[in-house]
């Protein structure tokens, strides 16, 4: 998507919470964004944005908005989960906040694309330049095939259960980020389908420890192999 800053303001910003997310609205083929600190105009059919800021920390919220919208036009949709290159192999864990993203991110031995949004596209996973606590890390370049999707979640002992294409669909659609536009949702139902039909997506339940991150690791590498 082609990216143009402006110097004049989109709309009244004052009148946006700056404590609260952007507001995401559609209008025909256009999506604006709408924010205390920034404003942006895409144009879904040219791939143009128009984006005008008022703040410069307000960067990265204008990237991962941007993203949010354009990945689902380019096959792929953002997760909000951690990447863990394995074997040169992307392990995406999923699930709402404070499932244990970070946890797991923190205690695995591991190149890591993020603990809080990774991007998918094809197939294939990419960091996002998006950190939760671990901020401050370099994650791993490139793209790397998604060889598994995890459901994070707390047990007394470990399990990890493969789910069917339903209940995977169900769970994935819980931390896909995507606009409410339906063209994009429409856009990103394709892509999580598809990802579902060729990719295990499985459920762990476990009590986090560097111990267990390590045998998670090793049962990993054997369903990607």
């Amino acid at each position: 998507m082609k990216i143009e800053l402006v110097t004049e303001p989109l709309d009244d910003l004052s009148r946006y919470d700056d404590n609260a997310p952007a507001v995401i609205e559609a209008d025909g083929d256009r999506v604006l964004v709408r924010h205390r600190r920034f404003a942006a105009d895409l144009d879904l059919v040219s791939n143009r944005a128009r984006v005008y800021s008022t703040d410069d920390g307000a960067r990265e919220l204008i990237e991962r908005t941007i993203l949010s919208v354009r990945l689902p036009l380019e096959r792929g949709v953002l997760l909000h989960s951690a990447g863990i290159v394995i074997d040169d192999k992307a392990a995406i864990f999923f699930g709402p906040s404070g499932a244990g993203k970070t946890t797991l991110a923190s205690l695995v031995d591991a190149a890591l694309l993020s603990d809080e949004l990774v991007a998918i596209c094809d197939g294939k996973a990419r960091a996002t330049g998006t950190w939760g606590t671990l901020e401050g890390r370099e994650a791993a370049e490139g793209e790397f095939p998604i060889a598994v999707l995890v459901e994070l979640g707390r047990g007394d002992s470990m399990s990890l259960q493969r789910l069917d294409e339903h209940a995977a669909m169900r769970t994935l659609l819980n931390v896909a980020v995507v606009p409410r536009v339906p063209k994009l949702w429409n856009a990103a139902l394709d892509v999580l389908a598809s990802l579902t039909r060729t990719t295990p997506v499985m459920r762990l339940r476990w009590t986090p420890s560097r111990r267990n991150a390590a045998e998670l690791l090793e049962r990993i590498r054997s369903t990607a192999h």
